[in-house]
């Protein structure tokens, strides 16, 4: 039995820039600017923000293996971590978040109704074909939507628009 594994991360650089965001708010903001309550309120919603995005981005990590997909989001507060065995795949998609400027994402869901979203959009374009195909490989009792052929030919759609990927997730095998 093999090892393989494709695991997907963000940099630690990318949650370096939040923290350090945040914490310029903090130090170098001059106090005359905070004189009104709205002012006041506005700066600790960009502190709180900015220190959620940047524990999302550290702690975020997927791992797609022989045995299933993990998703470890643990500063997530939409989405929730979760593991699923291959065989306990009923329907693989892929969707559009929420919005219009969304990523779009593979979603995974259990014959229980429980449901993994994992990240296309923020993958490098050159991998997101193997990504997709290595899931259409492993959950082959799986109802795809569209067909497995389809979900390839999107996921190669996605990695077409240079546009909105911004490759930002790391992809280690």
């Amino acid at each position: 039995m093999s090892s393989f594994a494709v695991v997907l991360d963000y940099p630690w650089w990318l949650a370096v820039v939040f923290f350090g965001a945040a914490a310029a708010a903090i130090v170098y903001l001059p106090p005359k600017l905070l004189g009104t309550t709205w002012r006041r309120a506005g700066t600790v919603a960009f502190v709180a923000l900015t220190l959620w995005a940047g524990a999302y981005f550290y702690t975020f990590s997927a791992r797609l293996d022989e045995r299933g997909a993990t998703v470890n989001k643990a500063a997530a507060i939409f989405q929730t971590s979760g593991s699923m065995r291959w065989e306990d795949v009923a329907l693989i998609q892929i969707v559009n978040g929420f919005g219009a400027f969304s990523p779009m994402e593979l979603r995974l869901v259990s014959r229980a109704g429980e449901t993994i979203e994992i990240p296309l959009s923020e993958l490098p374009a050159a991998q997101i074909r193997s990504v997709a195909r290595f899931v259409a490989v492993h959950a082959r009792r799986a109802e795809f939507t569209p067909t497995e052929e389809e979900f390839v030919s999107e996921a190669d759609r996605i990695a077409t628009q240079a546009w909105r990927l911004l490759g930002l997730i790391r992809v280690r095998s």
